[in-house]
């Protein structure tokens, strides 16, 4: 099905709704070759900082959120990070090798600041994803060593302190949570 899509320019395009890989815009005597994530996407900081189509981040919730789901988001033009908990080396290195193997796109991934260490940091690091987000403490104490990695660094907040906090450390990015963190806080 051929939906009308009308673009700053006023121009109206015609895309394929049904199959991303349907991407023809019509203009005028010739075609435009353009991809359904170009023509969908909406453009913030977020998807500057990282390149992403979508301002879509897959949550690194532990057990759940591997290198394959990961790999899966950042394919479809989002971020996928990694569930990487309290920084357990032997599961990292499966799902980020996971991550690696299903994409070259952007992928990164999230640890609990309170469980890890500057080991499991530089691990991390070593990965060479885009992104490290840290939850539930201060991300100070890793920060710098991520940053002069040049990752990004997301925190993961449940109050006004906290956010002053991140930003203070010199996050890039809040992931703003209720102080109830669906159980966790």
């Amino acid at each position: 099905v051929d939906a009308p899509v009308r673009r700053a320019s006023s121009e109206i395009c015609m895309v394929n709704v049904l199959s991303p890989e349907g991407k023809h815009c019509r203009q005028g005597q010739g075609q435009i070759e353009q991809s359904y994530s170009e023509v969908m996407a909406l453009h913030t900081p977020l998807t500057e900082l990282f390149g992403i189509d979508h301002p879509i981040v897959l949550a690194p919730m532990g057990d759940v959120s591997g290198g394959r789901l990961a790999a899966a988001v950042s394919e479809g033009g989002g971020l996928g990070l990694i569930g990487g908990g309290r920084g357990d080396l032997t599961m990292l290195a499966t799902e980020c090798q996971l991550a690696k193997q299903g994409t070259e796109k952007p992928w990164g991934v999230g640890l609990l600041t309170w469980a890890v260490n500057q080991e499991i940091i530089d691990w991390a690091i070593a990965q060479q994803p885009a992104a490290i987000i840290l939850s539930f403490g201060d991300p100070a104490p890793f920060a710098k060593a991520i940053h002069d990695a040049g990752i990004p660094l997301l925190a993961q907040v449940h109050s006004l302190d906290e956010a002053k906090q991140a930003l203070d450390a010199g996050v890039q990015a809040l992931v703003a949570q209720g102080r109830e963190a669906g159980g966790h806080h």
